[in-house]
């Protein structure tokens, strides 16, 4: 390489420190001066300093106060002049914004920053529309009106999220992005109203799990650039969080399908199973961050999420054994799922998590474990309150005085 195209190249990697060049343009740059990928991936997986600088949140967020102010004046307007329904002047406005939002998309001379500043817009303006438009937003009533609108609310609001998304990842579009991955709650919460908030719930169930599967699918896909870039990981995080405040509801939403303890258990084994096995894929995908197994993250609020599943399976399985005994021993059901956190923490950390010293480095595993270890430690408390009783004093305070006693004497060194 040339002094002049070495004083070049750093000039550029200077200019994409700044936030002047985005990621998608230095992607093409480099391609175009055949860098290797390693040194490709080595540049572009940098923050770059205009979100250590504010300027980047400061852009998205007057944006946003520049569209509620809007939104809020076209309310006081509608109020002012008795205006029968104000969600038709929000939906024409949306449809305007988004008609122009497609010209710019498919012009030949676009500009990258007014495009997300129409799609912040436009996102913000369908937020409005969308809770406060009543058809909507029925609740348990019968008849194909109501599931029509529940269809048409999770629909629409996959679509747009879904097209957001396409957007942001296409033109490296960074507040976007992380507002897109706050959106996912949209569908979600429309799925769940229209799931808790009527008898003939069977459609609602079936599409509850077919977004929720098909936006673990997405997120692995290559419409999904999930390693991308930092903006992209911090997205990826908000919609695995999404998904987990869904799940947990799952299990109570579903359980009505089945008469049976045994039936319940396996029903609860199998989203276990399941998102076991999701856990071994995320740990094992070979990704920029397998180095220091920053995919372990995103299991850590899954694990949280999913944490009274192995203890409620138990229970089920256990129930008409626990009838017999009458609940003497109702402890007992404590110990499968005891037994189960240990076992996954073991797998993971390939050794006795209780007393393996992961390296630093790999502070996605330590992390992980910690927080298996956490749920394994809640689990043989309740253990212990239930077995014990208020015997179980004999228990707490030897090994409160123990465990700070170990404090003590490790800061005093």
């Amino acid at each position: 390489m040339s002094s002049d195209d070495g004083n070049f190249v750093s000039r550029l990697i200077h200019h994409y420190d700044a936030g002047r060049v985005n990621r998608s343009s230095m992607s093409k740059i480099f391609d175009a001066e055949g860098f290797s990928e390693e040194y490709k991936s080595e540049i572009l997986g940098r923050k770059p300093s205009i979100l250590m600088g504010g300027k980047f949140e400061l852009f998205g967020f007057l944006i946003i106060l520049s569209a509620w102010l809007i939104i809020l004046g076209i309310w006081f307007f509608t109020f002012l002049v008795d205006f029968d329904e104000p969600t038709n002047i929000f939906w024409f406005i949306f449809a305007v914004v988004v008609i122009f939002i497609l010209m710019h998309h498919f012009s030949s001379r676009k500009n990258e920053k007014i495009l997300e500043i129409q799609l912040i817009f436009a996102f913000m303006i369908f937020i409005n529309s969308f809770f406060f438009t009543s058809e909507l937003w029925e609740g348990n009533r019968g008849g194909s009106g109501s599931t029509f609108s529940g269809i048409a609310n999770a629909g629409l609001s996959l679509i747009v999220v879904l097209g957001y998304h396409f957007m942001a990842q296409k033109y490296e579009l960074n507040f976007s992005k992380i507002l897109v991955g706050l959106g996912y709650f949209l569908p979600f919460f429309g799925l769940i109203w229209y799931n808790l908030g009527r008898e003939e719930t069977f459609v609602f169930h079936a599409m509850l799990i077919l977004v929720i599967l098909g936006i673990h699918a997405l997120i692995f896909s290559n419409f999904h650039n999930t390693y991308q870039s930092w903006y992209s990981r911090i997205q990826t995080f908000l919609i695995h969080l999404n998904l987990c405040w869904v799940l947990w509801m799952l299990p109570f939403i579903l359980i009505d399908y089945f008469d049976s303890d045994y039936a319940r258990f396996l029903a609860i084994i199998s989203i276990l199973i399941f998102y076991t096995g999701f856990s071994i894929f995320t740990a094992n995908k070979s990704s920029e961050l397998s180095k220091a197994n920053g995919s372990y993250l995103v299991m850590i609020p899954y694990s949280l999420t999913l944490s009274l599943l192995p203890g409620m399976a138990s229970l089920f399985f256990f129930g008409e054994i626990l009838d017999i005994l009458d609940e003497d021993n109702f402890s007992i059901a404590f110990i499968p799922p005891m037994l189960f956190i240990y076992g996954l923490a073991a797998y993971h950390a390939q050794s006795n998590p209780l007393s393996i010293k992961l390296d630093k480095g790999e502070w996605g595993k330590r992390w992980f474990n910690r927080t298996l270890l956490a749920l394994l430690i809640i689990y043989m408390i309740v253990f212990l309150i239930i077995l014990l009783e208020e015997y179980v004093f004999y228990v707490f305070i030897p090994a409160g005085l123990i465990i700070a006693g170990t404090v003590v004497a490790k800061v005093t060194k």
